[in-house]
């Protein structure tokens, strides 16, 4: 675990994120994350002049980690500033080496996936057809935060303004596990499986 924290005058912040044995790509993929939030809201403090009680903090959750498959949520939030909230998975595939998201998914499955996510917010009051389109056209940039539920679906959540009109807040949308079967990879299939089941590896 590295955990760090100080201040910048009046401006606080407190960040942590694991390190998983042998999986360097995650551990690099947070640390960059983690950093490049921080400086952005440090430069961002200094040149606008930081509010009293101003405090970024990031923490993370575990969604997943065994066989080869290590799953990771990055929670940040600016207090007192107006930025709210914000999440990102990061999903690390021990195989292959390599850390994505997207990677959770098969090949040229997001078009199918944007139709149930569709269909699973109808209804749902401010929601913005285009910017929920423009998500599944560019899922890598877009699909920022997915996990599984206990049950196998799929789970997405879209931060405050991103596929709904920014007073509706963040967004969230699970798509049932029946349905999304038949869109995941191998990766995804193996990272669901580790999600319902929790098996542990070792932490540095």
């Amino acid at each position: 675990m590295v955990r760090e924290s100080g201040r910048r005058g009046m401006c606080r912040w407190s960040t942590g994120y694991p390190v998983f044995r042998g999986a360097g790509a995650l551990t690099t993929a947070l640390r960059t994350a983690v950093e490049s939030r921080r400086e952005a809201f440090l430069d961002g403090a200094t040149s606008r002049f930081c509010p009293e009680g101003a405090w970024l903090r990031i923490h993370h959750e575990v969604l997943a980690a065994g066989d080869g498959v290590v799953g990771v949520r990055l929670v940040t939030r600016v207090d007192a500033a107006g930025d709210g909230t914000s999440t990102r998975t990061y999903w690390y595939d021990g195989k292959a080496g390599r850390v994505g998201t997207i990677r959770l998914l098969r090949p040229g499955s997001d078009a199918a996936l944007g139709r149930l996510v569709e269909r699973g917010l109808a209804g749902r009051t401010g929601i913005d057809r285009a910017r929920l389109a423009a998500a599944f056209r560019r899922p890598a940039t877009h699909l920022t935060d997915v996990s599984f539920t206990g049950s196998g679906g799929l789970r997405l959540h879209f931060d405050r303004g991103a596929v709904a009109v920014p007073p509706a807040g963040a967004v969230e949308v699970t798509v049932g596990a029946a349905q999304v079967t038949p869109l995941l990879s191998d990766f995804g299939r193996r990272a669901r499986h580790q999600s319902i089941h929790a098996a542990g590896v070792p932490r540095t």
